[in-house]
């Protein structure tokens, strides 16, 4: 012989209540693990876009430099040098900047 326990209403509107407070914390712990992941992409974003300024506005001194009149004492070669580093350094760091922007808006 089966019993069975009859479960009032309110039994069953209180396990629905659990229920959905469950599905709502595991919602808000993926929310806050996406806005972590976010922010710090965020930060990111930021270092790369600071370092990219300093390198355009060394490329620019480099450039007001390598425009200077030749009878000033400028090595050529050096600046020449310095001045390939530096360009490749910020295309570099102008990929990573899009990359990073990219990686962003495709994950929204």
């Amino acid at each position: 012989m089966c019993t069975r326990v009859r479960r009032s209403s309110k039994d069953i509107r209180c396990e629905g209540k659990i229920l959905e407070c469950k599905n709502l914390e595991e919602k808000n712990t993926s929310l806050e693990a996406e806005l972590r992941q976010k922010s710090s992409l965020e930060d990111c974003n930021q270092s790369l876009f600071v370092e990219l300024n300093k390198k355009c506005k060394e490329i620019e001194s480099l450039k007001a430099l390598a425009m200077l009149p030749s009878h000033q004492p400028v090595p050529d070669t050096t600046l020449a040098k310095k001045y390939e580093d530096l360009l490749a350094a910020h295309e570099d760091i102008k990929k990573k900047l899009i990359a990073k922007e990219d990686f962003v808006h495709h994950s929204k």
